[in-house]
């Protein structure tokens, strides 16, 4: 099952119910089939499902304004997102941008914004192996190891060493293997030769370098490069690093770092000091931590949405829903989405108001289902009669599809 809990931001959070889900929710807003990645920023949520189709939940008036789009592409592997825009990678090795688009980080071409998927030309030809975005800048690597970035670079976001933004992508780096990105204005990568090297805005230690001044072009951080890391999570002003044994290390701005002052180069949380971190997540200025048990701590800004009583959290905070959490997504605005593996426990419920399902199709909408327990039943779908009768339609049309497959 998958839940909510936190700052339901227009919407974005996915229930129906509240304004501020200080319990944890169900998701009213949900794809009818197995949902493997959530990635949210301030635009919308975007879900990624086992046969790797997307769906998005865009920013509405209020967070009853909330309806679920299908969006028509090839199937999708993988999701990034930065602060407004988002990129995934297909199958068959392309990538789709879209989103905002003003500071060239679609890498289209131009400064356009776009509302749905939109295959980047430039990589046509080319074997992506994996993409990633940062708050408005965007990273592709092809699978012969060269680092491709475009978007802002006010902040040294594109590693190569000039401010501007870049609307079209260019060649940065070589021999790189992976990528590290995250909501920040800062980026990490791992080498060949085993290297870790980062770059961007460092202005309150976030790089772990030993100082604050930016980077245009990639530095070694010596003191990862020396860890076994199976994830570095980058935040807005904070970077995390979890090694293979379950370690935690953190930089940056002290209220979001999990410790109580900034740090300019990576320090072990001793809080986490008997547990093993198997993975973390890191909001606009929150961020939250996975064991190996299936615990979940969180600290940083805005902690009361999480049913705190206190707006700022240095130290880590036990957040376990009283069961075993199985996967966690941070949300942008002080959220986050859990899958859990108890669903008996008490979860607020679905609305019982309607969030119906839309298709999208060259800016085309059509209604196709909804999600409630009266379409099963075949009842009334609660919508006009003309949008009825083009819903009924259109799942006649697919049920006779999957009958002939």
């Amino acid at each position: 099952m998958w839940t909510g809990f936190g700052d339901n931001h227009k919407g974005l959070l996915c229930v129906l119910s509240s304004s501020d889900c200080r319990k944890i929710h169900e998701l009213d807003a949900i794809p009818p089939e197995p949902v493997i990645q959530i990635v949210s920023n301030k635009i919308a949520t975007v879900f990624l499902t086992k046969n790797g189709l997307l769906y998005s939940v865009e920013l509405g008036s209020s967070y009853s304004d909330v309806f679920l789009k299908k969006f028509n592409t090839e199937k999708v592997e993988s999701l990034s997102a930065g602060n407004a825009h988002f990129l995934a990678k297909t199958k068959i090795n392309n990538v789709y941008s879209w989103g905002q688009g003003t500071l060239g980080q679609l890498g289209q071409g131009n400064m356009d914004n776009l509302t749905e998927p939109t295959l980047i030309p430039f990589f046509n030809d080319k074997h992506v192996e994996s993409c990633s975005a940062i708050y408005s800048s965007s990273f592709v690597l092809l699978s012969n190891k060269e680092l491709y970035s475009f978007g802002h670079g006010h902040n040294g976001e594109l590693a190569n060493g000039s401010t501007s933004e870049i609307n079209t992508p260019l060649p940065i780096q070589e021999e790189v293997t992976q990528l590290f990105g995250g909501i920040g204005h800062h980026f990490f990568a791992r080498y060949d030769n085993g290297e870790i090297r980062c770059w961007g805005k460092n202005d309150k230690g976030q790089l772990g370098v030993g100082n604050k001044k930016n980077r245009y072009e990639p530095v070694k951080n010596k003191f990862l490069t020396k860890k076994n890391l199976c994830h570095i999570i980058v935040g807005g002003e904070v970077t995390l690093a979890i090694t293979k044994k379950g370690e935690l290390y953190t930089c940056g701005i002290g209220r979001n770092n999990g410790q109580p002052k900034m740090l300019t180069s990576f320090k072990i949380n001793k809080y986490f000091k008997k547990m093993k971190i198997v993975n973390g997540s890191v909001g606009d200025n929150f961020a939250i931590v996975l064991t190996d048990i299936g615990e979940l701590y969180g600290f940083g800004k805005k902690m009361e949405g999480f049913g705190q009583k206190t707006d700022i959290v240095k130290i880590p905070i036990d957040l376990t829903p009283r069961t075993k959490v199985l996967q966690m997504e941070s949300g942008f605005c002080y959220s986050c989405y859990l899958q859990i593996e108890n669903t008996s426990l008490n979860v607020v419920p679905k609305s019982e108001n309607d969030v119906r399902i839309i298709e999208m199709n060259k800016s085309r909408y059509e209604p196709i289902l909804q999600i409630s327990e009266e379409r099963k039943n075949g009842g009334n779908l609660k919508l006009t009669e003309e949008e009825r009768k083009n819903a009924i339609l259109r799942l006649s049309n697919l049920t006779k599809k999957s009958g002939n497959n």
